[in-house]
This record gives structure tokens, sequence and C-alpha cells, in this order.
């Protein structure tokens, strides 16, 4: 099943914003590699709101950490081999703190009873190695990841080339890619590395025991005795090479996987926002410097200096590991104690200084940066935005309050920002990044406005100030607040597919920052308190005051678009190369055609090593059977019919899916090109009886979200055949399953897309503004629909709806703003869209697995 690209897809491709993140929360976007701030693709929050399946505003409570990075879905239900451990279990249970194991002292035993989960808290006597384990019965997907602190000192990327280089073989397993090499030999659900600001971390899942052990020794053997040759450093860091690597009279090139990586990173304009706000917010810290590396930095990274960095960060000493799922925790530590860590002495204790000199005064920096890739007005490409530094981070609860705080503002379409700065007409879109970030040594808070021209700045810098005295003079709805608390509740009670994955991210960084990874489950202890607190009508006001108001650290930070960025960049590069090439020898160039030919022959060696590397055989296979009853089916009398299939071992989560057959060919020809959108705004334009606020309250006040989307079924057996859909789901507290079914009906029967015409052109100028800064984040995609066009029909329409021509149809929405053409349109789809007739309809409801 394919989606069809709509608003939302169009807009999880582009800007990233933090709406919501704790002290449960690393708070950040991140994606393996990139820069210091991160980028795109996960969400590194336990807690981060979202108003449904992607958007990025409003309060939808996620407890997934990083939902971008779950590329496959899994079933993991109740563990059948769970019995088989019994001994083991015994064993864990007659543990007590203070316990010597296997090279490891007991630290402390705490159930976590909202998460049906026990955490163990271990050290390693002889280095100091840190672990936590979350024994979770039921959960057959097992998780392992270990992390090491790794704060950068420059921009030279040093990091992120490390964390490349340690995947390009071991002392054990001599093998490039071994990563690439471990998938093919794995059964695993996930595996990754990223780079954040701070840290580097390694997680990977499977169900499969002897899996778990075979990719736990390549991940320890990897990141602790890498061989990390000069070869494999000039690979994947940087290098001097030859136009044709053969010939010293062509031109003279710089290259490396991570210096050409940064390039591209660095020439999105969001991430170059981003990185640019992080230095002028946070001087003199770590934060400063862009962990993934500057293109123009990255070359002065010697080889001696990334050895050294290496033999610094990654020791047991500095390790923190941790693992998830079914599989006793017993047998982990003995492998990791004779596997690793018995082999390593101690290192001196040391802290790295996170917290940041506070200003005395604001500061204001103007900084040029990249234009946007596909522009949607010329002279609107301004990106503006004003930061807080916040609180002391070891107050964990006033760290939850924040971020309760800046979910209550931020939120989509009910929030005060929201209205002031989007509906209001005067910026088409946030600027990236706003919202809470805890994932820093002092948490930021970030407000702003991109697409704006560069005489709007004022405007907006005044919206934002009359916005907090707003609060302080009104308060803010209780309504609103109840719908962050119900997704709170929902939170604490919806398991992720991977949730060990998830998890992970979240825990890692109140280990890092807070030495409390357990905080990051004490979601009802911090809801309770806030409860009690809210009793004061004055208690968020107070914060806004010192916070925001009364806050002398903060900076107003304007980006304006420089037309010659592109054309600069080249030039400095060239002039690099061109100083280089005059101090160059023959036999300096004879020496760098000797590196390119001595590199490519490590490749083919390293190749051959690959059969040293673990796998699994069929024999390791499970023949048991996982049984996954069906105990209840319901059936509403009511159209459009409902079936819900309740399944054992849940967590009291109701999942509801409809699947609406259509026929593309009975759409009239100048409807269909408005099918890709169709979907997303259908759960956010209201009805007849609610307005678009209204539906947004009833959404997130009884459910985690409305989703619905057009999709591509392509046929199993022909290439050429497929059929269309509409995809309509959502899930909620078991207590509020009728109300999200009467909810999801209200929507499917009365939609009214001709509402309200000035909201409706905000969705789609905030989807055509995301999609024309995320382009060149997402070149990719689009070369590769692009590319698999003309392979058959099916791929073609992929491309017509989810390519170039969809994002530039949706640039044209915005652009000539007819909105009553575009509200009529999509209503005249309804009849051809949202069936009626049962025998049309495909309706499956089921609870959540745990």
């Amino acid at each position: 099943m394919r989606k069809l690209v709509g608003t939302r897809h169009l807009r999880s491709e582009g800007t990233k914003r933090l709406v919501f993140s704790s002290s449960l929360s690393s708070g950040k976007s991140l994606k393996k590699h990139q820069n210091g701030l991160g980028v795109e693709d996960a969400k590194s929050s336990s807690l981060l709101f979202n108003n449904g399946s992607g958007r990025r505003g409003g309060i939808r409570l996620m407890m997934e950490a990083c939902e971008s990075f779950q590329e496959r879905n899994f079933h993991h239900p109740m563990n059948p081999h769970r019995k088989e451990l019994q001994s083991v279990v015994y064993q864990e249970k007659s543990l007590k703190e203070g316990d010597v194991i296997d090279g490891w002292v007991l630290e402390t035993i705490q159930e976590l009873k909202e998460f049906d989960l026990v955490a163990y808290r271990l050290k390693h006597t002889q280095t100091g190695a840190e672990y936590l384990h979350l024994d979770a019965p039921f959960d057959m997907n097992n998780c392992f990841a270990i992390t090491f602190e790794t704060p950068p000192n420059d921009d030279t990327g040093i990091p992120h080339i490390l964390e490349h280089t340690t995947l390009c073989g071991s002392e054990k397993y001599p093998v490039r890619d071994l990563f690439f090499n471990m998938m093919k030999r794995s059964l695993n659900t996930y595996m990754n590395a990223y780079t954040a600001s701070d840290h580097t971390t390694y997680p990977f899942s499977t169900q499969n025991e002897k899996d778990f052990y075979n990719l736990m020794s390549v991940y320890l053997d990897s990141t602790l005795k890498p061989r990390i040759l000069n070869t494999d450093f000039k690979q994947e860091g940087h290098r001097l090479e030859f136009e044709n690597p053969l010939d010293p009279n062509s031109p003279l090139k710089i290259k490396g996987v991570v210096y050409n990586e940064m390039k591209g990173a660095m020439s999105d304009s969001n991430q170059f926002f981003g990185t640019q706000l992080h230095k002028a917010i946070l001087p003199g810290t770590i934060y400063a410097f862009n962990s993934g590396g500057e293109p123009q930095a990255i070359p002065n990274l010697t080889y001696e200096e990334l050895k050294n960095f290496h033999k610094q960060n990654y020791h047991p000493s500095r390790a923190k590991i941790f693992t998830y799922g079914c599989f006793s925790f017993l047998k982990h530590i003995k492998f990791m104690n004779e596997n690793a860590f018995s082999k390593f002495s101690a290192l001196p204790p040391r802290k790295v200084p996170k917290q940041v000199k506070r200003f005395t005064e604001p500061k204001r920096v103007e900084v040029l940066g990249p234009p946007d890739s596909m522009v949607i007005d010329e002279q609107k490409q301004t990106k503006f935005a004003i930061a807080y530094v916040m609180n002391d981070k070891s107050d964990a609860f006033e760290t939850f309050s924040l971020s309760f705080l800046s979910a209550l503002l931020m939120d989509e379409p009910r929030g005060v920002f929201y209205k002031n700065i989007i509906a209001s007409g005067l910026a088409p879109d946030f600027a990236p990044y706003c919202g809470f970030d805890s994932s820093v040594g002092d948490p930021i808070f970030t407000i702003g406005a991109q697409g704006i021209a560069k005489d709007q700045v004022e405007a907006v810098e005044k919206a934002i100030d009359d916005t907090f005295h707003e609060v302080i003079e009104n308060g803010i709805d209780q309504g609103l607040i109840d719908t962050v608390l119900h997704s709170l509740e929902l939170s604490i009670k919806k398991k992720s597919p991977n949730f060990g994955v998830n998890i992970c991210f979240p825990v890692f960084s109140n280990w890092i920052h807070n030495d409390d990874p357990i905080s990051t489950f004490k979601i009802n202890y911090y809801l309770d308190r806030l409860r009690k607190e809210l009793e004061n009508p004055n208690f968020f006001k107070d914060k806004i005051k010192k916070y925001f108001l009364n806050n002398t650290h903060k900076v107003i930070f304007v980006m304006n678009p420089d037309p010659n960025y592109f054309d600069k960049q080249e030039a400095m590069e060239a002039a690099k190369l061109d100083s280089i090439v005059m101090a160059l020898s023959d036999s300096d160039k004879t020496r760098i055609v000797e590196e390119y030919k001595e590199m490519e022959e490590t490749k083919v060696e390293q190749a051959k090593n690959v059969e040293i590397l673990p796998t699994l055989t069929v024999d390791d296979l499970s023949r048991k059977i996982i049984d996954v009853q069906m105990v209840q089916l319901v059936k509403e009398k009511a159209e459009p019919e409902f079936h819900m299939n309740v399944v054992k071992g849940t967590n009291g989560i109701i999942h509801v899916t409809s699947i609406v057959p259509f026929s593309l060919g009975e759409v009239p020809e100048h409807l269909q090109k408005f099918v890709p959108i169709f979907g997303d705004l259908l759960v956010r334009v209201g009805t007849s009886k609610w307005n678009y606020l209204q539906l947004a309250h009833q959404i997130e006040l009884y459910t985690g979200g409305v989703d619905a989307s057009p999709v591509l079924v392509p046929s199993l057996e022909k290439i050429d055949e497929f059929s269309f859909a509409l995809k309509f789901s959502s899930y909620c507290l078991e207590r509020n399953a009728e109300k999200m079914v009467d909810l999801m009906r209200e929507i499917y029967t009365d939609v009214n897309f001709l509402g309200d015409l000035n909201f409706l052109q905000n969705c789609i100028d905030q989807a055509a503004s995301d999609a024309a800064s995320g382009i060149l984040h997402s070149g990719h995609h689009y070369a590769k629909t692009h590319a698999a066009a003309n392979i058959s029909f099916y791929d073609s329409l992929i491309n017509a709806t989810s390519g170039i021509d969809a994002m530039r149809f949706l640039k044209q929405l915005s652009t000539e703003a007819n909105t009553e053409l575009i509200a009529t349109s999509l209503q005249e789809l309804v009849p051809y869209l949202l069936r009626k007739r049962k025998d049309e309809n495909s309706h499956y409801l089921r609870r959540a697995p745990t």
C-alpha cells in the first residue's frame, strides 16, 4: 500500500518543529549524522506533541520517541518463549541491590508499573561503564544501544566522521560496511547509528536471541576496537583526489562521504538556520559547534586527531548501555564483560561543561544564508525567530512544566501563536525548530516565522511580544489544557511497535544531562504535581513573565537569503583548491594517486572478509507459531460500518482503520489533481456541526489523532494492476472508543470544506512553505519517483501524485490563493472518495499490541 502525497506528506519532508519535549525527552530533531543541531527524520523525544499523524503542530502526544526512524512496522505480540525462561526469571526476582554479578554491581531495581517494566541499573566494577536494562516480559522485540558522550570542540565534524569510520571494520571483524553486511545476515528489526549534539549512539533491535548476540558482538567490537585505518578516514572524512583519480593532470577535488554529506546538509536553508541559531544562543559551549561538521572546516581534521578522539571518548568508562525486552539481562552482562569490558582499565572521571554563561542583555543577530530550494515568493524568504535560554535542567519538574507550556502555546490550530502569527495571515508558517528543546545543556525555546519579507520582521516580533502579554492577561483556555492532559494519559498507555528503540533516545538524553535515565518514565508523578500547581491561576503566567518577558538571555535572530550563496561557496572551495594545487610538487601528486589506489585496494581486501561476520542459519529460526487471538468482534449498525477486532495482550488502546475503495476513473479529470491533498484536509477543516477549532478540540480530547490519506494498492500478481482507496484511521483510550467512532463518522459523512476559507488557505500555505524549504533534503525522493515513472503505470502515478509535479501544484495553489476554487473542488470530490454503501467499505477496528 502506497500513500499518495498530501499537505502533511510534503510538510514532513520539510520543516520540523519541536512542540513538546520534556525532561522525559531529548527534545529535538535528530538524524543519523548531519549537524550539531540535528536534522529531520527522527524526533528524539519521548513526549512529542503532534496534531495528528505527522503534522508538526498540535498536541498529539507521542510516546514513540523517534517515530520517523521506523521505516518498517513489525507486530510484536506476546512472547511465546517466556515460559522457557522461568529459571532466569526466578534468578532476576531473587536479585537485590548491591549484588555483584559477572563483574557488574546491581545499583537499583525499580518497578515502572505504568509501563509494565522493571528497570535494573548496573555499573561495571572494572571500568565504570553504566548499564540500564528494562525488562519487558511480553515484548519479543529486544533492543540494544550503546552511547558515548562525544563533545565537539570545533566544526571539523569529528564525532560524525568517527561514527562513520567505526563501521569500516574492527579488530575482530575487519570488514568494510559492517552494518550493511550484517543486515544481510540478520533478522534485525532496526539497525542504525546517529551523531547528536553531544553524544553518538548505536542502536539495534531483533526478535531472535542468537541474532541479538551476533549484533551485540559486532556493535561492541566496532565501537570499542575499530581499526580506524587511514584509508577509511580518507574515504569517510575528507581527502584530495583528482577528477580522474589516476591522472595527476586532471583537476583536483576535495572528496569524502561526510564532507559531501555536509555540503548538502548545510545547503539546506532550514539546517543552516538552525545551526547558526545555536551558535548565537549558546556561544562558548559545545552546542555552538556543528558536530556533523561544517564543509569549510572538515578538511582541517587530521587522522591523528580522529584516533585521539576515539581513545578519549569511545571507552567503557565513557559508555552508557541500554537494553530492553524479554531476553535476560543476566546473559547480557556476562556477554559484555567477557567479550569487551573486562579487557579495559578504567579512565579517570570527567565533567563536560555544557551550561552557557547567561546574557545580561538580549542580542540581535542577522545572517545571510542559502535561499529556499523552491521559492513561493521571491520577496518572502526571510526566516525570523526569537530564542530564549530557559531553566536549569537539573530541575526535572520545571523542564516538564515548560514543555507542557510550550505545547499549549504552540498548538495548531488552537494555540495563541498559531492564531496571532499564522491564522492572522502575518506569516505562512512557523520558523524551523520552533518549540521547546531540552536536548542541550540549557533548554531553549524558539518561536518565529518563515516565508516573510524583510519589512515584516518587526511585525512578527511585535506579535510575539503581544502574544505573551495576551496570555498573562487572559490565561490559557481550560479546554486546551484538558486535551494536553488527555494526550499525556494516552501516551502512557500507547506503546509503539519498536518501543525499545524509540525510548532509548530520551533515556540517553536524560542519562547524559541529568544522570537519571529513569526520569523518562515519571510521567504520572509530574502530572499529579502539575495538576496541583495548576490550582494556582498564575502558575503559567508567572513562568511567561520569568522566562520570556523578563529574560535577558534571548537572541532575536534574522536570516535573509543570499542569492549568491552557492556561488560564493563554490568560489571559496575553488580558491582553497587553487592554493593547494600551487603548493603541490610532482611527488605530492604521485602520493595522491597512490593513496587513491591504496584506498581502493583496501576496500577490495576488506570485502573478502565478509564471511568472518556472524550469521543466522535456518536452525536458528523458531518453529513456534505466534497465536494472536481475536477475542471480540463488534459491528456498528450505523453507516459507515465499523468492525472492532479486540486483540488479547493489550494496554487499553483501541485502533480503528477503515479502507474505503474508490475509482479514480470515475473522478472528473479537473478534480483528480486534488485527490492527493484531500485526506489531510478532510480531518482538519471541520464539519457542518463543528468548525475547524471545535473539530481539533474533539480530536485531541478523545483520540490520539485522526488520519486520512488516499493510497495506491498495487496488485501482487500483475505489475500494472492496482486499486485506489482512502485510508481512514485513529486510536484512543478504551473508554473513548464510542466517541472516537462517532467522531470519525461525523468527519466521514459531513465534512465541510467550504466552512472557513482562511484556515483552508493557511493549511495550503503551510504545506507549500514546508515543501519548498524541504526540497533539498528530499531530493532523493523526487529523483527516485521521477526515475521510476517509466517503469510502470503504477510508478508513473506515484510520480504524478508524490513527485515534483505534485509539489508544483501545491505551490500553485498557495501562490494563486484561489481558495474558493480549492474548497469547491474538494467538496465536489466528497461523493467520489467517501462512499456510503456498505459493500464498498472495509473497516477494521483493533486494539494496539503492547
